[in-house]
């Protein structure tokens, strides 16, 4: 009788599993191997292993992580099997804190409405070209990031606002890679 039941993951440095184990790679049991491991066959889905290739096991349950406010009225729930998680992430705007770039520039009038605030560079030492254009004024431009809260300076549709790179950055934690086996349990 062996010391681990049916279905115990182990990681393993070894690229071939031992008698009674099988890779956690979405193998699928032949109908021997399901008649031979009952208590395995039992317990998969389709009797295929779980694809663990690219995975870290975490522990099943209902948490509430103290640092996430989110988590506060709205726990994570892991389910035994389930996958959850992913290598990277497409950052989106919402994601980013609120923003605004500023700079100096002529301070033309358009329909009107002249585009400047703030101060003049003549008292800022922002004179501009050859340290003689005194005309240019403080500018900002329009949000970017998250929602806009509180007080606010926008010298609204001189948008200089960059737009979110249409690329992901990777979430994985240094990592060295082994290969999971289940155990089948005792053969009947």
């Amino acid at each position: 009788m062996s010391t681990f039941p049916a279905g115990t993951i182990v990681a393993m440095l070894t690229n071939s599993a031992p008698p009674g184990w099988f890779a956690c790679t979405g193998y699928q049991l032949s109908l021997t191997e399901q008649q031979t491991y009952p208590g395995l066959a039992g317990l998969l889905t389709n009797n295929t292993t779980p694809n663990l290739a690219g995975y870290a096991l975490i522990g099943s349950g209902t948490v509430t992580y103290p640092d996430d406010p989110t988590a506060i009225s709205n726990p994570y729930t892991f389910g035994a099997g389930n996958t959850c998680g992913t290598v990277g992430h497409l950052l989106v705007s919402k994601e980013m804190p609120s923003h605004q770039h500023y700079g100096y520039g002529d301070h033309p009038t358009v329909n009107g409405y002249t585009w400047s605030f703030g101060m003049s560079s003549n008292t800022t030492g922002y004179l501009g070209s050859g340290d003689t254009d005194g005309g240019n004024c403080l500018y900002g431009s329009s949000y970017a990031g998250g929602n806009v809260s509180g007080n606010t300076i926008d010298n609204n549709n001189s948008n200089t606002a960059s737009s979110v790179p249409n690329s992901s950055f990777s979430l994985m934690q240094p990592s060295i890679a082994l290969n999971f086996y289940i155990y089948g349990g005792d053969p009947s």
